[in-house]
Formats: C-alpha cells, sequence, structure tokens
C-alpha cells in the first residue's frame, strides 16, 4: 500500500443489548502523511473521521420493571434516528504504533416518545488511547507476535485498560487473547484468506454479577478490499 496515501472504508452494524438494538452505517476516511525516514524503518501519520447515521430502537414490550402499571413505563416499540462523527490520530512505523481517537464525538441522546411519554438514552462521548508493538517470530517475516495495550474513558464511567496479545503466523493465521479491568476477557481466531479476503471471529465474557444480565459477546467479521491498478485506487 505504499503507493497510496487515502483510505475509504464503511460498515454496517447491528448491536443489541436486551431491549435496546442500535443500526447503522459509518463511512470512514482516512489521509496517511509519510515522515522521511530515518535508520530502516518508514514511518508514518495518519489522520481519520468517520461519520455515522445510527437508528436506536428500544423495544418497550421486553422492558423489565418493578411496577408495570407505572404510567411513566413506555410498552410501545419505538426508534430515534440520530448522526454521529469520530476522529483519530495516529503514528505508526514498522514495528511499533500509537494513537488517539473519539469514536463518538457529538455523543446525542435518543429519545423515545410513547403513550404522551418520553424515555431517552443518552450516548455518552467516548476516549480511546493505544500502543502496540510487532515482534517478528525467529527469522521469518510472514509470522509475528502484536502486544497491544488500549485505554478506554467514558464520560460519568470508569477508566479501563484493554491489555491484548495477537499472533500471527504465516500470513494467514490469527491467534489473540485479551483481559480488560473490567473483569472481562476475550479470545479471537482469523484466517487471512488472501489480501483481499479476511474472515474472523471473536468470543468475549465477563467475570462479574452483571454477567447475568449482559451475556456474552460473539463477533463476526468478515472483510474484503476491493482493488484496481487501472484506476489507481485499492
Amino acid at each position: 500500500l505504499d503507493d497510496y496515501n487515502m483510505a475509504v472504508s464503511g460498515y454496517i452494524m447491528h448491536d443489541r443489548v436486551g431491549p435496546t438494538i442500535t443500526n447503522g452505517f459509518t463511512a470512514n476516511y482516512a489521509y496517511h502523511i509519510e515522515i522521511p525516514s530515518w535508520g530502516y524503518n518508514s514511518h508514518y501519520f495518519s489522520i481519520g473521521a468517520s461519520v455515522s447515521v445510527l437508528q436506536h430502537r428500544l423495544k418497550g414490550s421486553e422492558l423489565v420493571v418493578t411496577d408495570p402499571d407505572d404510567p411513566l413505563v413506555i410498552g410501545d416499540d419505538l426508534s430515534s434516528f440520530l448522526p454521529e462523527i469520530g476522529l483519530g490520530i495516529m503514528y505508526y512505523n514498522d514495528h511499533v504504533g500509537f494513537g488517539f481517537s473519539a469514536p463518538q464525538v457529538l455523543g446525542l441522546t435518543a429519545k423515545f416518545n410513547g403513550d404522551g411519554e418520553t424515555s431517552s438514552i443518552a450516548k455518552a462521548q467516548h476516549f480511546y488511547g493505544n500502543m502496540y508493538g510487532k515482534i517478528p517470530l525467529g527469522q521469518r517475516d510472514d509470522s509475528y507476535f502484536i502486544p497491544s495495550i488500549w485505554f478506554k474513558y467514558a464520560i460519568h464511567s470508569p477508566f479501563h485498560v484493554d491489555f491484548h496479545s495477537q499472533f500471527v503466523i504465516d500470513n494467514t493465521f490469527v491467534f489473540g487473547v485479551g483481559y480488560n479491568t473490567a473483569n472481562a476477557i476475550k479470545g479471537e481466531l482469523g484466517v487471512i484468506v488472501s489480501e483481499q479476503y479476511k474472515i474472523g471471529y471473536t468470543y468475549s465474557t465477563q467475570f462479574t454479577p452483571w454477567n447475568t444480565f449482559l451475556g456474552d459477546s460473539h463477533e463476526i467479521m468478515f472483510s474484503y478490499i476491493i482493488d484496481s491498478d487501472d484506476f489507481g485506487w485499492y
């Protein structure tokens, strides 16, 4: 990708936690600046931004309440649409990288109006910082170990840290494990089929009293990269 300095991508999201559902589409843009090299490393500075349109749904029929006759309880299935933007900045070279991002800059509130009453879900701003390294395994260039650490903070929420270790073997197989200071662990498996196709699966669970209500998390990822030498994009 040395011949390209811009990247555009997008993804569709469906996320459900109990009676709340979020559907949305996000478009991403990144601009990469190559810094004049010193030594044997290539150095890069990247700036990124994202724009999202999100549908927040509240399934009032699935709410668990202490007083079902409370007139303030919404029993309808309602929707609210909100925009969101994200910003990020990162430095990286062949061996290390670190960056900062704010994926929810606006932090708006989704409001649900039903039966003359209003309920709302506030979207708090999130702030992330991360650092990682890339360590070759032996003398091979196609197998390496990537340790990383993430710092996460959301307004009015505790500060958390993620520790993650990932192994890439033969530029094909990906294995990873991680731990979060919220007493959560995760594991991941992936296959890099080619430069264009990647598939992966991630599982995570929490060792907290809230796990009974939140449950475990399963994520399936499929990535396809479109390229075109004739038109000068990848």
